[in-house]
């Protein structure tokens, strides 16, 4: 882009307006160099475009891949720079010059204003899922889930309830973990600032939250249970008779208070056991199906292993 001070601008459309004056004298009068006048005199007309305190002229190749972009709204930018061998912030610097706004376009399409709000089954379950099992990049913005391989299928419920048709799970290839099948595991991810700032602000979720995770209040009974369904789903472990939650002292407080209206706690027994920088509450008695019983039945959102084992209970 070739570009003119707003003075010179003004100095050449004096100098166009008034031919019987003489460059010298417009070159006093506005304070440019004479020699400016001369050189842009005859295509000054050229420079149309008035942005911060200066005019541009873009050429029709340097024009191209903004019409481009202007016309085809659908297509993503990356596609765009990749056409017309560029850079993004090329075309942006250009459409803010021309008076167009840059929008950004997204090749993936699914719900941006997701966890605006706690109302449903699925936003109770999700958030305590993400608590207990999700990963949050704040400085990069964007949400992950990783699973192993017997866990792929609940990676696509996770993009159903982000309203992602046909969503795209990574692989890669772990040492170890209780987690993890043959040492592959799938990972699914959501880039959107709007999502992590609601994860962050409005309910209690951290970046580096490994054993300083802080559960949330909720009122409404069945969305607490379904949310900590989803953080049982996320970090616990279930079998006949036996329970057990791994994660910060708070989150483990929270479900054994929970699990209170189902289990005798006995004042001499430790629940709750440090383990570094986190905590397990576990429990082996008789009571145990009965409280998980309560919380997988009648369920609509659910890991397929946790909840099959549930069933199978005695």
């Amino acid at each position: 882009m070739k570009k003119i001070t707003k003075t010179l601008y003004e100095a050449l459309e004096y100098a166009n307006e008034h031919p019987e004056k003489s460059v010298t004298v417009i070159s006093q009068m506005y304070g440019v160099d004479r020699h400016s006048i001369t050189k842009h005199l005859q295509d000054y007309h050229k420079y149309q475009y008035y942005y911060s305190n200066e005019y541009y002229y873009l050429s029709d190749e340097e024009m191209e891949p903004v019409i481009y972009y202007l016309e085809h709204q659908n297509e993503p930018m990356s596609a765009i720079v990749k056409k017309f061998h560029t850079k993004s912030e090329t075309i942006q610097r250009r459409l803010r010059v021309i008076g167009e706004k840059y929008s950004r376009r997204y090749t993936r399409h699914f719900n941006r204003n997701a966890f605006n709000e706690l109302t449903t089954e699925e936003d109770a379950y999700w958030l305590g899922f993400l608590l207990a099992d999700g990963y949050i990049n704040e400085d990069r913005g964007f949400i992950k889930i990783t699973l192993g391989g017997q866990d792929k299928k609940h990676l696509f419920k996770f993009a159903k309830y982000m309203q992602e048709e046909n969503p795209e799970l990574s692989i890669q290839q772990t040492i170890g973990g209780a987690k993890i099948k043959n040492n592959i595991c799938y990972t699914i991810s959501f880039h959107c600032k709007n999502i992590v700032n609601n994860l962050v602000n409005k309910f209690n979720l951290k970046q580096r939250k490994s054993g300083n995770e802080h559960p949330i209040i909720i009122d409404d009974v069945e969305l607490k249970k379904a949310y900590i369904r989803g953080m049982i789903d996320g970090d616990g472990h279930i079998k006949n008779h036996y329970f057990k939650y791994v994660g910060s002292l708070e989150s483990c407080e929270y479900i054994k208070n929970f699990l209170q209206q189902f289990v005798d706690y006995k004042e001499d027994c430790n629940y709750i056991y440090p383990h570094g920088k986190i905590y397990s509450f576990e429990l082996n008695n008789q009571q145990v199906n009965k409280a998980l019983k309560y919380i997988y039945n009648n369920a609509n959102i659910y890991l397929d292993r946790k909840y099959q084992t549930v069933q199978n209970f005695d």
